[in-house]
């Protein structure tokens, strides 16, 4: 089943995503909430 990712800042998965998208390294939890965040809000809303 699906999570929120937003709840999942600390799994290998999302921070590679969260990486991807960002074209940089995250260091923490809340900057990959911060790439999440964005992303969701200029490629889904």
């Amino acid at each position: 089943f699906k999570t929120n990712p937003f709840l999942r800042t600390h799994l290998p998965e999302v921070i590679m995503k969260a990486e991807e998208v960002a074209g940089r390294e995250t260091r923490t939890s809340d900057e990959v909430f911060a790439v999440l965040r964005v992303w969701k809000d200029t490629e889904y809303d």
